[in-house]
């Protein structure tokens, strides 16, 4: 699907355009990012060819097509060579799910999206891994602050020369299960393990997710 804005053309600005997979994604939250974008330049901010934005965790590129800028994604094949595509898919997919897992949570602070080209720590074998602990601690430069261990080890000192540090796309492309998870605050530990109901530590206190959640509902399934 494609939405095209009318009206930037007034304010000396390129037309914006907007691809989707109405297979996946809810037109409500593509119209939503459209009128995010429109508002934004009518309120001043001007877009170039090849500028970037960050919406969410994800990044968008405008892209210079027939006299129109064209929003462009991360395509999250390949882990090793990242190929901008015209589409905003992914990026609404991330943080649609992002901030329904977020919400889930009664937390006491704001959601907090990380950048998808910042940096993480994993464990050498975290492919293998299926009950590990996310732990977000302060961001540093081009070091999101998160970690990813495995729970068997995780109250061992953290000593990151037994790490391998990778971006925050490549998890994504590697591990799927984990993106949900990686916009929760500052100070979260969550420990993630079969037959368990996931819950967010924040600050030495427990949140479980509320009733009726995204995640009650996802707890709820894995335990039937």
């Amino acid at each position: 699907m494609r939405i095209q804005t009318t009206h930037l053309e007034e304010l000396d600005h390129a037309e914006l355009e907007i691809h989707y997979d109405d297979t996946r994604v809810v037109k409500a939250d593509a119209d939503w990012l459209a009128g995010h974008l429109s508002d934004m330049v009518m309120q001043g901010d001007y877009f170039d060819p090849e500028q970037t934005i960050q919406i969410g965790w994800s990044l968008l590129k405008f892209r210079e097509k027939n006299r129109q800028l064209v929003l462009c994604e991360y395509d999250f094949n390949d882990p090793n060579n990242i190929q901008w595509v015209e589409s905003v898919t992914n990026t609404i997919l991330h943080l649609r799910l992002q901030k329904d897992a977020y919400d889930s949570f009664e937390l006491p602070v704001d959601i907090e999206f990380a950048n998808v080209s910042d940096n993480i720590y994993v464990e050498k074998q975290f492919m293998e891994l299926s009950n590990f602990a996310l732990i977000r601690e302060s961001a540093n430069q081009q070091n999101s602050g998160w970690m990813m261990r495995d729970l068997r080890s995780v109250d061992k000192e953290f000593n990151e020369n037994d790490y391998n540090k990778i971006p925050l796309y490549e998890l994504a492309c590697r591990r799927k299960d984990t993106v949900a998870w990686l916009a929760m605050p500052t100070g979260s530990y969550l420990p993630i393990a079969d037959g368990y109901d996931v819950e967010v530590i924040y600050r030495d206190q427990t949140y479980p997710a509320k009733p009726g959640s995204f995640i009650a509902e996802i707890n709820l399934a894995a335990m039937q």
